[in-house]
């Protein structure tokens, strides 16, 4: 296809759509769910169908199956508790991991590979970030999955300097 001016010009605003609107408006359906059970969330996969509930005179919201945010998603399935049961336990694994790198007995290869796991674990936690389903897509699959290999991998290095 030859690209004119106006089909440009199209294009880039649809660009700028996406990032100022659709996924603010998915935000700011997914404020408006946590609001109405703030303490305990009103369940796993109950995004889409919250939403509809939303009255439909409410301007600049979005529907989908989920808010494309993972604190989003933690705050409207599981509220206040679940966030806080998700950054107690993030908080005291990171703080694990943290004084092993410190340990002087650890080697540099562990202290390598721990780095590099911790590395991509922290930017799968990346607040303005856009992200699938943290319980129902691929991109849910693979933060567990990396939640369970920096745990697994600390634990070996936790093992091999228990040892020494």
């Amino acid at each position: 296809m030859i690209k004119s001016p106006e089909n440009i010009i199209g294009e880039e605003s649809k660009n700028n759509n996406l990032f100022h609107g659709d996924y603010s408006k998915l935000y700011r359906a997914a404020y408006l769910i946590f609001l109405k059970n703030y303490v305990i969330g009103s369940g796993v996969k109950s995004f889409i169908y919250e939403c509809a509930k939303i009255p439909p005179d409410t301007q600049n919201i979005s529907c989908n199956n989920h808010p494309h945010n993972i604190y989003f998603e933690i705050l409207v399935n599981l509220g206040i508790v679940g966030m806080l049961v998700f950054v107690i336990f993030l908080y005291f694994l990171i703080n694990i991991i943290i004084k092993n790198l410190l340990k002087n007995k650890v080697d540099n290869n562990d202290k390598i590979i721990l780095i590099l796991f911790l590395t991509i674990f922290i930017s799968e936690l990346m607040p303005f970030r856009s992200y699938g389903s943290v319980f129902q897509t691929i991109n849910g699959s693979i933060f567990w999955f990396s939640l369970g290999l920096i745990s697994y991998v600390n634990n070996i290095v936790a093992n091999k300097f228990n040892k020494i």
